[in-house]
């Protein structure tokens, strides 16, 4: 499986809701972790989640949006 380059920005879409966005606004790496991605569902502020960055791999799940 290809890594996927994930960085403050991009923008994602859930393959089974693809007309919600999300955009990557912060990015969580601790030595110990694997790192995490938090992103927030465009026009909704208040509504956020965090994967890891393995999770926006699997191309069944999420695909990236080119900007």
């Amino acid at each position: 499986m290809a890594k996927t380059e994930v960085k403050i920005g991009d923008k994602f879409t859930k393959v089974h809701a693809p007309r919600l966005a999300w955009t990557v606004t912060n990015i969580k790496k601790n030595y110990d972790e694997l790192p995490h991605a938090i992103l927030v569902q465009e026009g909704l502020e208040g509504r956020q989640i965090m994967i890891s960055f393995l999770g926006l791999e699997i191309k069944s799940l999420y695909s990236k949006l080119a900007i």
